[in-house]
């Protein structure tokens, strides 16, 4: 979740945040709680996949 100007993520494994274009814009391994600064970002629509050991998933965020 979105915290100001910090993506909040509960997670383990690569997360990716992807642009509308599908340009993978940030890169990142992450374990349990993790911040990440989105204040350089544009508000727009992006994707969050997060690549596990044994899935991946993805989500859709909308950075106001």
């Amino acid at each position: 979740y979105q915290s100001g100007n910090e993506l909040i993520i509960n997670a383990e494994g690569t997360i990716q945040i992807i642009d509308i274009m599908g340009r993978i814009i940030h890169t990142e391994t992450v374990s349990g709680d993790s911040r990440i600064n989105i204040s350089n970002y544009n508000k727009a629509a992006y994707l969050i996949r997060c690549i596990g050991k044994s899935k991946t998933s993805t989500q859709k965020i909308i950075i106001k």
